[in-house]
């Protein structure tokens, strides 16, 4: 019986961490209190008319928060503090806006708390905020690495 609880809890596991597993998270930038970072392998173009639009981006984001920063912000005595958010965002490199699509936040243990898969409404970034610094790190990959991305965008929607 154990053992059959063991291994449903991991099955359970990896089904859901399956955003962290195929990860490869690049640093942008930081401050005293949180760390930003873009998942390299899971950017993709979006796709207008059937056809792959390089001005509109789908991105991993991952913030990390100083665990005294975390602790400062807890959203009450209740619940443990957010020490990481890992958000799906489109940005849109011609008009310079971002969309959270969904946002996942996790505890220091790495325990999911709560999640959002409802979209906010696209907004323009605010100049020399750590995620506009972290759009313009992306922004510079995109450039660098557009053969390999077209490709992943291809076999994503093919």
């Amino acid at each position: 019986m154990k053992t059959k609880l063991i291994s449903l809890l991991t099955i359970l596991m990896l089904m859901f961490s399956d955003i962290c597993l195929a990860a490869d998270w690049q640093w942008t930038r930081s401050n005293a209190n949180v760390g930003f970072f873009f998942d390299r392998e899971t950017i993709l173009y979006g796709m207008t008319n059937g056809q792959i639009n390089k001005d509109k981006i789908y991105v991993w984001v991952r913030v990390i928060c100083d665990d005294t920063y975390a602790q400062n912000k807890a959203r009450s005595k209740n619940h443990p503090p957010i020490k990481a958010t890992t958000s799906k965002y489109l940005y849109n490199n011609k008009r310079n806006t971002i969309q959270r699509l969904k946002s996942y936040n996790y505890a220091k243990n790495g325990t999911l708390l709560f999640y959002s898969e409802k979209p906010t409404p696209s907004f323009e970034l605010i100049p020399n905020t750590l995620l506009d610094a972290t759009m313009h790190a992306l922004k510079q990959y995109v450039q660098a690495h557009d053969e390999e991305i077209t490709e992943r965008t291809h076999k994503h929607n093919s």
